[in-house]
């Protein structure tokens, strides 16, 4: 009998332990991280560049993805007064609805920062805006400087000369970088990390983008057992990588994208500084999906899909990540 009661007692607290670990998930995946935003400092070995910024505070962000205004957004722009970056980049996705149009600009005007800002787009920002030029207008009304496609050369410390490159979604590569002397250093902004692989090709030394939002969760094989996050998500997540000599940093992204779910996978301000020399960043090896699938991974997953709690669980996690872009 006392046995029995144990073993009730046991599965009592077993239950309910489950259940509170479960709530904490929960909370700190639905209303704690969504709204804490990290400032991550990123040290990026490159001579050139270290000789151009050494001294000056570059900042990226991305993926506003703004469907209401709200504490992470005011969060967002006191972050940044407070940083007061020399240069500030946005890689793309503002809004995920035209009605915050209007407001989103006021976010931007409300960045009173000692440099300039620099933005492109991304692919939200092309289903819910469209008119590109109006978008150009309501940037320059608020200070950032937006272009498509094109190349500006800027000065850094004395002077020194680098390349901002403003890569758009649907135009072409070519035209981006058709008057780069390649004399001076370069930085691509792009929505999409894959333009990686042209910026190596061309020789380019940094890109900056977003579009992942770091999978909005950051433990890999949890997020993998989506089929539909998975398949959305490429070879580079978050972090800093290296293809060839060319140097890309993905940012989580302020906002994002389906529902309000992030775990392990804060809102990110990614601030940046650049050496000739010393340890940088560590460099993330690209996600290969098949090699990190070992045989239990996969048997774990055909389990996972047989199971009668497929519908609730699997679906379940599928409708907290799942992608729009």
């Amino acid at each position: 009998m006392r046995f029995i009661q144990k073993l009730i007692l046991f599965f009592i607290f077993l239950l309910v332990s489950i259940l509170i670990i479960f709530s904490f998930v929960y909370f700190d995946a639905c209303y704690i991280e969504p709204n804490w935003i990290q400032i991550n400092k990123v040290v990026i070995v490159d001579k050139d560049l270290a000789e151009v910024f050494d001294g000056y505070k570059v900042v990226q962000i991305s993926d506003l993805d703004i469907d209401e205004i709200g504490y992470r957004e005011e969060k967002l722009v006191n972050l940044i007064n407070y940083l007061n970056p020399d240069f500030l980049f946005f890689t793309g996705d503002l809004i995920d609805s035209w009605l915050y149009f209007d407001q989103v600009m006021e976010l931007f005007k409300k960045m009173n920062i000692k440099g300039k800002i620099f933005a492109v787009t991304g692919d939200n920002d092309y289903s819910n805006i469209q008119d590109m030029d109006l978008l150009q207008e309501k940037f320059k009304e608020a200070g950032v400087i937006f272009l498509r496609s094109r190349s500006l050369k800027l000065a850094g410390k004395d002077g020194k000369y680098f390349w901002l490159v403003f890569l758009d979604r649907k135009k072409d590569f070519e035209q981006a970088v058709k008057d780069i002397d390649k004399k001076y250093p370069s930085i691509f902004l792009a929505h999409y990390p894959e333009n990686i692989y042209k910026v190596a090709d061309f020789g380019g030394d940094l890109l900056l983008a977003g579009n992942t939002q770091g999978g909005q969760v950051g433990i890999s094989w949890i997020r993998n057992l989506s089929d539909y996050a998975s398949s959305k998500l490429g070879e580079f997540v978050s972090g800093l990588y290296k293809v060839n000599n060319s140097y890309l940093y993905v940012n989580r992204g302020i906002g994002v994208s389906g529902r309000n779910i992030r775990f392990f996978c804060r809102p990110e301000i990614t601030v940046f500084k650049f050496t000739d020399k010393g340890r940088g960043t560590k460099i993330n090896e690209p996600e290969n999906k098949d090699k990190n699938r070992s045989l239990l991974y996969r048997l774990v997953r055909v389990i996972f899909r047989k199971m009668k709690f497929k519908q609730g669980l699997r679906h379940f996690y599928d409708s907290m990540i799942k992608f729009v872009s």
